[in-house]
């Protein structure tokens, strides 16, 4: 029979340890991302397209920075959304 302080401390341990288990799960799958936290979109209006598809790797001097969002057909080119991540380069 465990004493009370042992049942309290095995009880803070395994709600810690749970918590710990779903924050990086969730880092991990990228749920920030699906939820919409810790980006923003920026709508960038281009002459031609040149191969870019939805979904593509975003980078700034070779360090990815976000994906490519919704392509838009304009009378002028391609408009493309671009949806980068918060804690990017600067």
């Amino acid at each position: 029979m465990l004493s009370k302080m042992a049942r309290i401390q095995l009880i803070v341990f395994v709600v810690v340890g749970l918590v710990a288990l779903v924050y990086v799960g969730a880092k991990y799958a990228r749920l920030d991302r699906l939820a919409g936290f810790g980006q923003y979109t920026v709508t960038a209006s281009m002459p031609s397209s040149g191969g870019i598809f939805t979904n593509a790797e975003v980078t700034y001097r070779g360090v990815p920075v976000g994906r490519v969002g919704q392509l838009s057909l304009t009378d002028d080119g391609v408009d493309v959304a671009l949806e980068l991540d918060s804690g990017g380069p600067e």
